[in-house]
């Protein structure tokens, strides 16, 4: 079998992850509880959750009550075009894209995902994450020592691995929760208090998270599929005895909270005679100045300024774009996705330039309720036509909005 997946078998492992996680919500959901306890635990965090478990002071049925920041947005899908590392230059962009230089790199920060909506009857539940009091940004320092991420800086093109070698920090680290889509809008960003049951994570769940690089970096002392030792383990905020409310101290909200989002798809219309120069032409309709670019297997960057939209290229036809941005403020927010919105209508409309055939058409994105704010329709690709699946066709539907 080859090494590198045909690009059908790559988006199919996009949809996969999305498909997969929605068993946390449909087994959840599927069993109503007559008894519930009528007593909970107080914990102090996820730390002694977890010991709780494996100490058996705690048992899955059991409630607790436990505070922390309320995010919908965790590092769980990983892009098919992210790579671990940004070759970057600090001077100014020249935008000449024939440059051969040799490049720094920096840790390409992990982007978030949100897990859209689901219906059951006539609820509408989240699947969000508790983060610990101490939680303020999703970008992590670079370094060798400490709470730091553990990779390495280098001069020479084509240093960098494909494969993340991260360490995440405790502090970002957080325990899933299934929230009504109500108290998931009302309480985000902010410092909560809720009681809710420990359950179990399904099996199809678990296996999904722990062969994803980035969500096995996050669960990875609550989530395994071969160590029973270790709980899988979420809170199940829905039933009747559950409650979430403000803390009553501490820092009401998240102010700020940085993170990188991300757009990805496929480029439609290329010919063979157009697949050798694809990378350049790409980076030459980027509607930004850059750096040049470089290449690491199946992965092309092309190089801009650190603060600008990324483009990262896998062969033969996949396109990322990824953008730093403060997702806690609203208005902040709105201009830095606006950014990105402006870069993939410049990118589409040079490609024209190019080949009139030539067309970005967008699969997966950080968070699909902004799906509608781009010109084409998302996961309307030919490759989603080629689907054939049922599940996945269902998850198609789902990630579009037309069913629940």
């Amino acid at each position: 079998m080859s090494k590198v997946k045909d690009t059908i078998e790559l988006f199919q492992d996009g949809l996969k992850f999305w498909r997969d996680i929605k068993f946390l919500y449909q087994e959840g959901k599927s069993l109503k509880e007559i008894y519930q306890k009528m007593t909970s635990v107080e914990v102090d965090d996820r730390d002694q959750l977890i010991k709780g478990l494996k100490d058996r002071k705690i048992s899955y049925g059991d409630f607790i009550k436990i505070d922390g920041i309320l995010l919908s947005y965790a590092h769980l899908y990983r892009p098919s075009t992210y790579i671990n590392a940004l070759a970057y230059d600090e001077s100014k962009a020249s935008g000449n894209s024939n440059l051969i230089m040799a490049y720094a790199h920096r840790p390409f920060q992990l982007p978030i995902s949100k897990i859209p909506a689901l219906s059951k009857g006539k609820e509408e539940f989240c699947l969000s994450f508790l983060y610990p009091r101490s939680f303020s940004s999703f970008l992590y320092p670079a370094g060798e020592h400490g709470d730091s991420m553990l990779v390495s800086t280098s001069e020479e093109i084509g240093s960098r691995t494909i494969d993340p070698q991260f360490t995440i920090p405790n502090w970002a680290k957080p325990i899933p929760v299934i929230i009504n889509i109500n108290d998931a809008v009302n309480y985000e960003f902010k410092r909560v208090q809720i009681t809710a049951q420990v359950r179990l994570l399904p099996e199809e769940l678990v296996r999904n998270l722990t062969g994803n690089d980035f969500s096995s970096m996050v669960f990875s002392d609550i989530i395994s599929d071969t160590n029973v030792q270790t709980p899988s383990l979420c809170l199940d905020c829905t039933l009747n005895k559950s409650q979430i409310k403000k803390a009553s101290h501490g820092v009401e909200y998240l102010r700020n909270c940085t993170a990188s989002i991300f757009v990805e798809g496929e480029l439609e219309g290329v010919t063979p005679e157009l697949l050798p120069s694809l990378p350049q032409i790409c980076t030459q309709a980027l509607p930004i100045a850059t750096n040049g670019s470089t290449s690491t297997g199946e992965f092309y960057q092309a190089v801009a300024t650190k603060n600008d939209v990324q483009m990262i290229m896998r062969w033969p036809n996949f396109i990322g774009f990824y953008k730093e941005c403060n997702i806690a403020q609203p208005g902040y927010f709105e201009s830095q996705f606006n950014e990105v919105k402006k870069t993939i209508r410049g990118f589409n409309m040079n490609l024209k330039k190019v080949h009139p055939n030539l067309e970005y058409k967008i699969n997966f994105l950080h968070d699909f309720r902004y799906k509608n704010r781009f010109q084409n329709d998302v996961l309307n690709s030919s490759l989603s036509k080629q689907v054939t699946e049922e599940s996945l066709r269902e998850t198609i539907d789902w990630l579009k909005g037309n069913s629940r």
